[in-house]
């Protein structure tokens, strides 16, 4: 993905193997770049969501019916909507 952001900086170009200047980037090229990452975060946002929501049923499970199997998936959904909104 480093490559499809620097295709949106201004001055960006592209090189060959040898690192000698090739080609300008077109207009074309950068949009879609800017397709592609906007598509690739919409993408993440989707599956943490379905993580999210996942991690929300578990716990609800513990209190739905408590046993050492829905306490176990209970905690591990706290752990990973931690790890999805970044508190540790």
């Amino acid at each position: 993905m480093p490559y499809l952001y620097a295709m949106l900086e201004p001055e960006a170009g592209r090189v060959d193997l040898d690192g000698n200047p090739a080609e300008e980037i077109t207009e074309k090229h950068r949009e879609h770049a800017q397709s592609l990452l906007e598509y690739k975060q919409i993408s993440k946002a989707r599956k943490q969501h379905r993580e999210v929501i996942a991690a929300l049923d578990a716990i609800d499970r513990i209190f739905k019916e408590p046993n050492r199997e829905n306490l176990a998936a209970a905690k591990k959904g706290s752990v990973e909507i931690r790890r999805i909104l970044g508190y540790r």
